[in-house]
């Protein structure tokens, strides 16, 4: 049976200071999570490639993170405190491949499904 569901949607650019800095982008989307979190909805969806902002598509390899890295991981703990889901889109290494991934994160913080966008 359907449901109605709750999804916040987050938006962000960063600031100066955050551009070109993984951890600092990390931390405001940290902090814009919990503030969508008063709102209590079951997904929030982070912005493409988040933890990147401000970097060119020749750093990729320096960017690209596992699916167990520390982005994920603080996206992780984040799900696993308000108990929502959370899209969180990065730049994944896997298998020696670099993927422009959107990594869907549980109730739990674990992941329940990766997309990988055909181009990176």
């Amino acid at each position: 049976m359907a449901r109605k569901a709750r999804i916040s949607a987050i938006k962000y650019g960063g600031s100066p200071e955050q551009r070109n800095h993984v951890e600092a982008n990390v931390r405001e989307a940290s902090a814009l999570i919990d503030q969508a979190a008063l709102d209590r909805p079951d997904l929030v969806v982070l912005p493409e490639c988040f933890n990147a902002l401000g970097y060119g598509g020749g750093k990729l390899t320096s960017l690209a993170e596992p699916a167990d890295g520390p982005t994920v991981s603080a996206m992780a703990a984040k799900a696993r405190e308000h108990r929502m889901y959370i899209v969180c889109p990065i730049y994944e290494w896997r298998d020696g491949a670099i993927f422009n991934s959107a990594i869907l994160l549980d109730r739990e913080g674990r992941v329940a499904a990766t997309y990988h966008k055909m181009w990176p």
